[in-house]
Protein backbone atom coordinates (compact mmCIF):
# COMPACT_ATOMS: atom_id res chain seq x y z
CA UNK A 1 0.00 0.00 0.00
CA UNK A 2 1.26 3.71 -0.80
CA UNK A 3 0.42 6.45 1.86
CA UNK A 4 0.95 9.91 0.94
CA UNK A 5 0.79 12.72 2.90
CA UNK A 6 -1.09 16.35 1.91
CA UNK A 7 -2.91 19.44 3.01
CA UNK A 8 -6.16 17.97 2.87
CA UNK A 9 -5.53 15.12 5.06
CA UNK A 10 -3.68 11.55 3.91
CA UNK A 11 -4.39 9.39 0.73
CA UNK A 12 -4.12 5.71 0.35
CA UNK A 13 -3.64 4.55 -3.02
CA UNK A 14 -5.51 1.19 -3.79
CA UNK A 15 -3.68 -0.14 -6.28
CA UNK A 16 -6.23 -2.82 -7.86
CA UNK A 17 -8.64 0.29 -8.61
CA UNK A 18 -5.61 3.19 -8.92
CA UNK A 19 -8.07 5.14 -6.50
CA UNK A 20 -7.16 7.26 -3.76
CA UNK A 21 -9.03 6.45 -0.32
CA UNK A 22 -8.81 9.85 1.92
CA UNK A 23 -8.27 10.04 5.73
CA UNK A 24 -8.80 12.56 7.95
CA UNK A 25 -9.84 14.80 5.21
CA UNK A 26 -12.78 18.03 5.74
CA UNK A 27 -13.10 20.24 2.89
CA UNK A 28 -14.33 23.12 5.76
CA UNK A 29 -11.28 22.30 8.08
CA UNK A 30 -7.97 21.70 6.13
CA UNK A 31 -6.01 18.67 8.06
CA UNK A 32 -2.49 19.18 6.43
CA UNK A 33 -0.85 15.53 6.87
CA UNK A 34 3.17 16.32 7.83
CA UNK A 35 4.18 12.98 8.25
CA UNK A 36 3.77 9.46 7.30
CA UNK A 37 5.66 6.53 9.31
CA UNK A 38 5.49 2.50 9.38
CA UNK A 39 6.81 1.47 12.66
CA UNK A 40 7.98 -2.44 13.20
CA UNK A 41 4.17 -3.68 13.68
CA UNK A 42 3.47 -2.28 10.31
CA UNK A 43 1.13 0.73 11.88
CA UNK A 44 0.95 4.11 10.31
CA UNK A 45 2.40 7.10 12.31
CA UNK A 46 0.42 10.52 11.00
CA UNK A 47 0.84 13.94 12.20
CA UNK A 48 -2.03 16.20 11.68
CA UNK A 49 -1.17 20.11 12.11
CA UNK A 50 -2.32 21.62 15.15
CA UNK A 51 -4.29 18.29 15.98
CA UNK A 52 -1.88 15.47 17.13
CA UNK A 53 -0.28 12.24 16.34
CA UNK A 54 -2.28 9.27 15.31
CA UNK A 55 -1.52 5.82 15.07
CA UNK A 56 -3.81 3.97 12.27
CA UNK A 57 -3.97 -0.15 11.08
CA UNK A 58 -3.21 -1.17 7.60
CA UNK A 59 -6.73 -0.52 6.52
CA UNK A 60 -7.24 2.93 8.27
CA UNK A 61 -8.40 2.67 11.90
CA UNK A 62 -7.06 4.87 14.34
CA UNK A 63 -5.71 2.45 17.09
CA UNK A 64 -4.40 5.83 18.97
CA UNK A 65 -4.70 9.16 19.37
CA UNK A 66 -1.91 11.79 20.75
CA UNK A 67 -3.80 15.26 21.32
CA UNK A 68 -1.92 17.99 21.17
CA UNK A 69 -2.15 20.47 24.38
CA UNK A 70 0.12 23.39 25.02
CA UNK A 71 -1.05 23.43 28.88
CA UNK A 72 -0.29 19.37 30.00
CA UNK A 73 3.35 18.91 29.61
CA UNK A 74 3.27 15.14 29.30
CA UNK A 75 1.13 15.66 26.24
CA UNK A 76 2.40 17.30 22.58
CA UNK A 77 2.03 20.72 21.91
CA UNK A 78 -0.42 22.07 19.45
CA UNK A 79 2.15 22.50 16.72
CA UNK A 80 4.66 21.47 13.62
CA UNK A 81 5.39 17.66 14.66
CA UNK A 82 7.41 16.45 11.54
CA UNK A 83 9.68 14.33 12.88
CA UNK A 84 9.64 10.73 13.63
CA UNK A 85 12.17 7.95 14.93
CA UNK A 86 11.68 4.81 16.21
CA UNK A 87 14.75 3.18 18.15
CA UNK A 88 16.09 -0.22 18.62
CA UNK A 89 14.92 -0.13 22.27
CA UNK A 90 11.27 0.52 20.69
CA UNK A 91 10.75 3.98 22.10
CA UNK A 92 9.48 6.30 19.99
CA UNK A 93 10.44 10.09 19.55
CA UNK A 94 8.64 13.22 18.30
CA UNK A 95 10.26 16.46 17.24
CA UNK A 96 8.92 19.83 16.27
CA UNK A 97 11.81 20.91 13.36
CA UNK A 98 11.79 24.17 11.48
CA UNK A 99 10.51 27.34 13.12
CA UNK A 100 8.50 25.93 16.15
CA UNK A 101 11.25 25.04 18.13
CA UNK A 102 9.67 23.21 21.08
CA UNK A 103 11.94 20.46 21.17
CA UNK A 104 11.71 16.43 21.30
CA UNK A 105 9.45 14.45 22.58
CA UNK A 106 9.86 10.29 23.46
CA UNK A 107 6.59 8.01 24.28
CA UNK A 108 6.13 6.69 27.11
CA UNK A 109 4.83 3.63 27.02
CA UNK A 110 3.78 2.94 30.45
CA UNK A 111 1.11 5.90 30.96
CA UNK A 112 0.93 7.09 26.99
CA UNK A 113 2.65 10.05 28.10
CA UNK A 114 5.50 11.80 26.58
CA UNK A 115 8.82 12.86 27.82
CA UNK A 116 9.55 16.10 26.96
CA UNK A 117 13.04 17.20 25.98
CA UNK A 118 14.65 20.93 25.76
CA UNK A 119 17.97 22.59 25.84
CA UNK A 120 18.71 23.61 29.52
CA UNK A 121 21.24 27.00 29.46
CA UNK A 122 24.72 26.09 30.75
CA UNK A 123 23.39 22.45 30.91
CA UNK A 124 25.92 20.16 28.48
CA UNK A 125 23.55 16.88 29.21
CA UNK A 126 20.33 18.68 27.87
CA UNK A 127 19.82 18.23 24.24
CA UNK A 128 21.36 21.05 21.94
CA UNK A 129 17.97 22.54 20.07
CA UNK A 130 14.86 22.93 20.65
CA UNK A 131 14.50 22.05 16.79
CA UNK A 132 15.38 18.77 16.15
CA UNK A 133 15.50 17.84 12.27
CA UNK A 134 15.90 14.33 12.15
CA UNK A 135 17.19 11.14 14.73
CA UNK A 136 18.93 8.52 13.36
CA UNK A 137 21.18 4.96 15.04
CA UNK A 138 24.76 4.21 14.05
CA UNK A 139 25.74 0.56 14.03
CA UNK A 140 26.19 0.95 17.86
CA UNK A 141 22.62 1.61 18.40
CA UNK A 142 23.86 5.34 19.40
CA UNK A 143 20.49 7.53 19.16
CA UNK A 144 22.06 10.60 17.14
CA UNK A 145 20.05 13.94 17.02
CA UNK A 146 20.59 16.51 13.88
CA UNK A 147 19.01 19.57 15.21
CA UNK A 148 19.23 23.32 14.40
CA UNK A 149 21.57 24.15 17.50
CA UNK A 150 23.97 21.26 15.48
CA UNK A 151 24.89 17.85 16.57
CA UNK A 152 23.85 15.80 19.84
CA UNK A 153 23.59 12.01 20.63
CA UNK A 154 21.40 10.40 23.14
CA UNK A 155 22.53 8.67 25.84
CA UNK A 156 19.72 5.63 27.13
CA UNK A 157 21.26 4.46 30.23
CA UNK A 158 21.36 8.09 32.04
CA UNK A 159 18.51 9.88 30.12
CA UNK A 160 20.86 12.63 28.71
CA UNK A 161 22.62 13.96 25.97
CA UNK A 162 26.02 14.61 24.64
CA UNK A 163 26.66 17.80 22.93
CA UNK A 164 28.76 18.19 20.04
CA UNK A 165 29.96 21.74 19.95
CA UNK A 166 33.07 21.36 18.22
CA UNK A 167 32.54 20.23 14.56
CA UNK A 168 31.80 23.95 13.58
CA UNK A 169 28.56 23.37 12.02
CA UNK A 170 25.58 25.51 13.45
CA UNK A 171 22.95 23.20 11.71
CA UNK A 172 22.82 19.28 11.05
CA UNK A 173 19.99 18.52 8.90
CA UNK A 174 20.56 15.28 6.67
CA UNK A 175 22.67 12.03 7.70
CA UNK A 176 23.29 8.67 5.75
CA UNK A 177 24.99 5.42 6.67
CA UNK A 178 28.30 4.05 4.24
CA UNK A 179 28.19 0.56 3.41
CA UNK A 180 30.63 0.16 6.46
CA UNK A 181 28.29 1.22 8.59
CA UNK A 182 29.54 5.17 9.68
CA UNK A 183 27.26 7.89 9.88
CA UNK A 184 27.98 10.99 8.44
CA UNK A 185 26.21 14.33 8.58
CA UNK A 186 25.10 17.25 6.18
CA UNK A 187 24.68 21.14 6.98
CA UNK A 188 22.53 23.63 5.93
CA UNK A 189 23.76 27.06 7.07
CA UNK A 190 27.68 26.67 7.12
CA UNK A 191 30.35 24.13 8.09
CA UNK A 192 30.31 20.90 7.34
CA UNK A 193 31.59 17.44 8.20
Amino acid sequence: RIWIATENGLNRLDEATNKFKRYFYNPKDPNICLIVKLDRQKRIWTSILKKGVYVLDQEGKVLKSYFTDEKNKHLLPNSYLKTYYEDSKSNFWIGSGLEDGIGLFKLNNHDNGFTHYLPIHGDSRSIISEEPFFLMEDKENNLWIGTDGGLCRYDHKHNRFEQFKDINAPSISSHATDKNGQAWFGTYSGGGL
